[in-house]
């Protein structure tokens, strides 16, 4: 018995010193602070202004395509890999006395491969859309100075009549931006659209760019709409966008 009480002393002594030796735990343990949040980059703006008429749609693989049987009665025409290229030139618009383009050396040929649709089975026929990648030239060197991706509508007006009539009739577009103007079936095509990327070499390299665009185009058709562009579609329009540079890039 004594031998017992000897030995469970023993071990009662062993775990004492054991939970001694262990590390304190601390009560009021510091807090981590949250990580530093970076401040954004300073930016400076400049804004372009661009005449972009010579455009033109012309290339690609062209079909009509409807749906599948029993399907509502769909007929578009598509166009696939198509070339949207034309070069533009700066914009003679002042801004309060100040010239509105402020880059008149960012680039000056615009080269876009594009997917096309348009619709055929209504009365509002050639509203579509279309879209792909570009790249942005000098035309002088053949340096690629920038690059992006572009998102467009055909055959829509958005510059309506809105607004509590703000706009007055003379001014306003319809919603549907698309007719027949001559008696062999040329068709005039407004379109809209957008332009987003990046400057990758030249005097705005490391710049970002959004860009919108409006504009018609005048292509040969039939009484469905448009034709695929054996010859061409061309395109005359306006560009207006802006640079987003870090601060120390100067025009």
């Amino acid at each position: 018995m004594t031998q017992r009480l000897t030995a469970v002393s023993l071990a009662c002594c062993l775990l004492a010193l054991c939970l001694t030796a262990l590390p304190a735990v601390a009560q009021d343990a510091t807090p981590v602070p949250d990580a530093a949040v970076a401040a954004p980059a300073p930016i400076c703006l400049f804004a372009f202004s661009k005449d972009m008429c010579g455009t033109r749609l012309f290339g690609g693989t062209w079909s009509t395509a409807g749906c599948v049987p029993g399907a509502p009665n769909c007929d578009n025409l598509v166009g696939d890999n198509a070339t949207f290229r034309g070069t533009w030139v700066s914009s003679t618009g002042t801004c309060n006395g100040a010239q509105c383009d402020e880059a008149p050396d960012f680039g000056d040929t615009l080269n876009a491969t594009v997917d096309v649709r348009t619709q055929r089975h209504t009365v509002c026929q050639a509203r579509g859309s279309y879209d792909g990648g570009f790249q942005i030239t000098d035309s002088l060197t053949g340096t690629v100075v920038a690059n992006g991706s572009l998102v467009a509508t055909l055959g829509v007006g958005t510059h309506r009549q809105v607004c509590f009539g703000q706009c007055t009739t003379a001014v306003c577009e319809k919603c549907y931006d698309a007719a027949v103007v001559t008696s062999q079936f040329d068709w005039e095509v407004g379109s809209e659209g957008t332009l987003r990327g990046n400057v990758v070499a030249g005097p705005y390299a490391g710049c970002r760019f959004t860009a919108s665009y409006q504009g018609d185009f005048i292509t040969d058709g039939d009484s469905r709409g448009p034709l695929p562009p054996n010859a061409t579609w061309g395109f005359c329009g306006a560009l207006e966008g802006v640079l987003e540079c870090a601060c120390g890039i100067v025009p």
